[in-house]
């Protein structure tokens, strides 16, 4: 399971990323 941590900014870039991947997003968790 992996874990990423991303800039709240980029997380709909990433998450769409990660989703092509095939991957699950565990948990959100905002940075501040």
């Amino acid at each position: 399971n992996r874990v990423f941590y991303v800039p709240f900014d980029k997380l709909s870039e990433q998450f769409k990323r990660i989703h092509s991947e095939g991957g699950k997003i565990a948990s959100i968790t905002p940075m501040s």
